[in-house]
């Protein structure tokens, strides 16, 4: 936050429903509703300034990046006043339908990084059962042991549910339930709120650490190929040892980088397809690995 203050950026940092009110809970993963906020903060800072310009960058983490990757599809539709340079999600995916499934048929002992994922299909259960709380049920998702478990989903946040449900006795052995995608519900939910729906008119730029095992690489994967699909510019990267959180710090001086030049004019290198001297440097098929330099 300090380098973009540096650099001469307005920050707003987005506060998203629920967040911060006693009694409510977060409406977490919904991206729409992440990036409808995401929108409004930025006019909510430029009524209060009149300095802040038309120009902005959306740019979040984990769920952020959801939020960011949201506010790029109905930016042009919502604000039609501010012009939208560039997207940056960082740590983020796609679908998270595959990643249910496997979390599904995981079996302990379980690595640490599991307790992470768990916390957040935790949350993901909270949010779809806000959705449609008649029809979708904890046990639809999650497993009886993990559902039992909700008052601390509910109360706790990431890294503090992680290290509970580590300690949980006698332990969990199964974290969902393998039948989740039988409630059409609750299936129609996941497939809503975790797929692209249009094209984003200004480029992206995707960072991804290849240790995250939060959101995993697969999972990152999934979700730069449904972003090239509706034909979005994406620079995709990802970077050798970085984590789900590490990769912020690993990645800071490339996504500066990255964000002046869109300032500047510069066309975004694009990796979807093969484009001969497209944009920052040289084209690539797939990912942008990061080996210590442009």
């Amino acid at each position: 936050m300090a380098q973009y203050l540096r650099d001469g950026y307005a920050v707003a940092g987005t506060d998203y429903p629920g967040l911060g009110l006693p009694g409510q809970l977060h409406n977490f993963v919904e991206r729409q509703a992440l990036g409808r906020s995401m929108i409004d903060s930025v006019r909510a800072v430029r009524d209060l300034s009149a300095e802040v310009g038309r120009r902005w960058f959306s740019v979040g983490h984990s769920e952020g990046g959801l939020a960011a990757l949201g506010a790029g599809e109905l930016a042009a539709d919502r604000a039609p006043e501010l012009d939208l340079l560039g997207v940056v999600p960082i740590s983020s995916g796609g679908d998270f339908a595959p990643g249910l499934d496997t979390l599904a048929t995981t079996k302990p002992p379980f690595a640490t990084g599991i307790y992470s994922s768990a916390a957040f299909v935790g949350f993901i259960a909270v949010a779809a059962m806000q959705y449609a709380p008649d029809r979708i049920q904890a046990t639809d998702l999650l497993s009886p042991e993990f559902a039992a478990e909700l008052p601390a989903v509910r109360s706790l946040c990431l890294e503090e549910l992680a290290a509970h449900l580590m300690a949980v006795t006698p332990p969990i052995t199964r974290w969902v339930n393998p039948d989740w995608a039988r409630n059409q519900t609750l299936l129609e939910w996941v497939r809503n709120v975790s797929t692209v729906r249009s094209r984003t008119a200004a480029p992206i730029l995707f960072v991804h650490g290849a240790e995250d095992t939060i959101a995993a690489q697969t999972q990152a994967n999934q979700g730069v190929g449904a972003l090239c699909a509706v034909g979005d510019v994406v620079d995709y990267r990802t970077y050798p040892g970085a984590d789900h959180n590490t990769v912020v710090a690993i990645a800071d001086d490339d996504i500066m980088t990255w964000l002046e030049l869109r300032l500047k004019g510069y066309p975004a290198r694009q990796t979807c397809q093969s484009v001969a001297g497209h944009g920052d440097g040289p084209a690539e098929v797939g990912a942008w690995v990061h080996e210590g330099g442009w």
